[in-house]
């Protein structure tokens, strides 16, 4: 039964090499300088993206999960600037109005 990674959780794994990537999350954690730091050592982030995940693209299932990943994040940015394009405009002319009104208040209460 495959499991998912314990930095990337999109990424299932074969129990074994989730074993072997928690115990190297462990490792990082034991080697911080903070013992009470909580979250994933910058260490192991770094580790994860520089280093395990370059190695497991090579192989078939990791880069197509990799990509199906890819596809549903580039999705999600998407639909968020294209909200951004649809509220920005409105936003920023309500900017305006509120800067134009402390403008006005601080010239009177001058």
């Amino acid at each position: 039964m495959r499991r998912r990674h314990q930095i990337a959780n999109w990424l299932w794994l074969e129990p074994g090499e989730a074993r072997a990537t928690l115990d190297q999350v462990m490792r990082f954690r034991d080697a911080a300088p903070d013992p009470m730091a909580s979250g994933l050592p910058e260490a192991a982030l770094s580790w994860f993206w520089d280093e395990q995940l370059p190695a497991l693209v090579n192989r078939p299932d990791v880069r197509q999960q990799a990509t199906d990943h890819l596809q549903e994040v580039q999705r999600e940015a998407d639909a968020i600037t294209e909200q951004l394009n649809r509220q920005a405009p409105d936003l920023l002319a309500r900017l305006q109005v509120l800067q134009a009104e402390v403008q006005r208040l601080t010239e009177v209460l001058s």
